[in-house]
């Protein structure tokens, strides 16, 4: 469904169908990180969701990179229709392994009554047999009320508040950077290896936050993360000499988007199996404002004449929000387990009832 409509957009006669097919794509964009980072965590242990998901996730600016790299060599010779043709490489390379590849929930096949199926998967890849069991609970009707109660409420607020800062600046920064670089005196090549940057900081601060999630926990990396992100950006208000400023992004792409692993690997370690796909879901729809907001507010900011640093500083402050919204998280224990298992939830209902 992605990589489909972002195909059409290619084709679109006017901008409402072009906008149409965007909204189409990011609707199975929506789906699909969640249900993704869910599946993965079925099949690792707590402590290392955290370099599961950043690997995993390190996918988006690994794609980032290679459609900058693409850009500079495509935009000028084609135009940016070229640019959404690209999809349908990914659509015919990527569906047909992920259809073979892909092994299903072993939660979601015993709520369908296949135990069977879901017992030979526990085997296969070394989990307990018949612990995906103990998730299956009536609860699961109900997942969204669940989230929004004790003891979720103030995780389930934070973990979507923080996710919103975070995708506000990680959107902000890939969708205007290129853009900003030109009006600081840039030309159109040498403001998308500045996007370039910012990816392959990402790529890396995949690996970064990945050591330290397993480390000193997830959340704690997380707000470092973010530190970092804003340190970086607020670095660009300085205008400083072209070395510098790279540096400065990938120190950006390295937290904005290792902030965002990390909150992944964060949700799927604190709710038990039966409500983690719903939280994630949760968490990164609500984040999903952040990512549209930050294009209209970027160009609101521009048309105003507030000028190149505006977008930068608002996009420093978003990261430094999203830290201080992880900071006032109620931390278990130790962040890396999670904090409500589902056998205690369980003997919390019996006791209420």
């Amino acid at each position: 469904m992605v990589l489909g409509f972002t195909a059409l957009c290619a084709v679109a006669p006017n901008p409402e169908t072009f906008g149409t097919f965007r909204l189409l794509a990011g609707l199975g964009l929506g789906g699909l990180v969640p249900s993704a980072n869910a599946l993965a965590a079925e099949y690792v242990g707590p402590r290392n969701r955290s370099v599961v998901s950043t690997l995993m996730m390190s996918g988006v600016p690994i794609g980032g990179s290679l459609a900058a790299l693409t850009g500079i060599f495509v935009l000028p010779r084609f135009g940016w229709e070229a640019m959404f043709l690209v999809a349908l490489l990914a659509l015919v390379a990527v569906i047909p392994l992920c259809l073979k590849l892909l092994p299903e929930s072993p939660v979601w096949l015993r709520t369908q009554g296949r135990h069977a199926e879901a017992e030979r998967l526990e085997r296969r890849f070394g989990l307990e047999p018949g612990d995906a069991a103990a998730h299956v609970q009536p609860a699961t009707r109900q997942p969204l009320r669940s989230l929004l109660r004790p003891p979720f409420t103030r995780a389930t607020v934070l973990f979507a508040l923080a996710t919103l800062a975070t995708l506000f600046a990680w959107y902000g920064l890939g969708t205007w950077l290129p853009q900003l670089m030109r009006e600081s005196g840039f030309d159109l090549g040498s403001s998308l290896t500045f996007l370039l940057a910012l990816n392959l900081g990402a790529v890396a601060g995949s690996l970064v936050t990945a050591w330290g999630g397993t480390r000193i926990g997830p959340l704690r990396t997380a707000i470092f993360a973010a530190v970092a992100a804003a340190v970086g950006l607020l670095i660009l208000l300085t205008h400083p000499p072209s070395i510098v400023a790279y540096a400065a992004l990938v120190f950006a792409g390295v937290g904005t988007h290792g902030t965002q692993c990390l909150i992944i690997a964060a949700v799927a370690n604190h709710y038990p199996a039966r409500l983690r796909g719903s939280a994630l879901g949760f968490a990164l729809g609500f984040g999903r404002i952040g990512a549209v907001l930050a294009p209209q507010v970027g160009g609101w900011l521009l048309a105003a004449g507030l000028g190149v640093d505006s977008n930068f500083l608002a996009f420093a402050l978003a990261a430094a929000v999203a830290g201080g919204l992880l900071l006032a998280f109620p931390r278990a224990p130790q962040d890396q387990a999670p904090a409500y298992p589902d056998r205690l939830l369980e003997t919390q209902g019996a006791t209420r009832s």
